[in-house]
């Protein structure tokens, strides 16, 4: 099977964390074939293969449908803290009749104020490893994202260009190294895990959408 180095590069600064390469790939394909994707936490969710995306899917730890795609690497660790605010504009409540000027509260519901901290990186690339039979149909989709990350609609996380390299090893789940074999992946946990390294273990989805309680099991996850 052939694999692959997905490389995004972009062209504004990322906001959160970068997310895994297969959930962003399945939102797409949601879109195009009609699925609703927007979901609420205590809803019941698609078995996992249900959107179909052009990625290599095995079994691992006694769990089926895989993706082989790996987490996110990416390229700067460091970070800096931005704010992201809102308040009701009320500076031209002079124009109004005065028996239409009201007491708004800023407390709560829409009209709320805030200023929130938003931790942001000056990531140039992010990578991923991937292993697909249908690179035309993943370039396809890819032309699909042009931004990830928190707060896009702000201007963080635009992506300039999409670059896919094919690479000799399959990385997807893990990567030979001089210390051992690095996972490169949230996997089931099983026992053979314990050769690996750069993990640790956690409870957490395994597979998109990443955050729902239903995809919630005990995993490794990198590190």
């Amino acid at each position: 099977m052939p694999n692959y180095k997905v490389t995004c590069h972009l062209s504004s600064p990322l906001a959160g964390d970068a997310p895994y390469l297969d959930a962003m790939m399945e939102f797409v394909q949601s879109e195009r074939t009609g699925k609703d994707m927007h979901i609420q936490k205590w809803q019941h969710i698609e078995p996992v293969g249900t959107v179909s995306v052009p990625l290599t899917r095995e079994s691992f730890g006694g769990v089926d449908s895989i993706p082989k795609c790996s987490a996110p690497i990416v390229e700067s660790l460091s970070s800096f803290k931005e704010h992201f605010a809102k308040r009701i504009g009320v500076e031209n409540a002079p124009l109004l009749r005065e028996n239409e000027r009201k007491v708004v509260s800023v407390g709560n519901l829409w009209t709320k104020s805030y200023r929130l901290p938003l931790e942001v990186r000056p990531v140039s690339r992010i990578a991923w490893f991937v292993s697909s039979d249908d690179l035309d149909h993943v370039g396809d989709i890819l032309n699909g994202i042009h931004s990830i990350g928190k707060k896009r609609s702000q201007g963080f996380g635009r992506i300039a260009q999409w670059v896919i390299e094919e690479t000799e090893h399959d990385w997807s789940w893990f990567a030979d190294t001089p210390h051992g074999k690095l996972l490169m992946r949230v996997l089931p946990w099983c026992e053979s895990l314990r050769q690996c390294i750069g993990w640790k273990r956690a409870f957490a989805g395994w597979a998109p959408p990443y955050w729902h309680p239903e995809r919630y099991i005990e995993v490794a996850t990198p590190c």
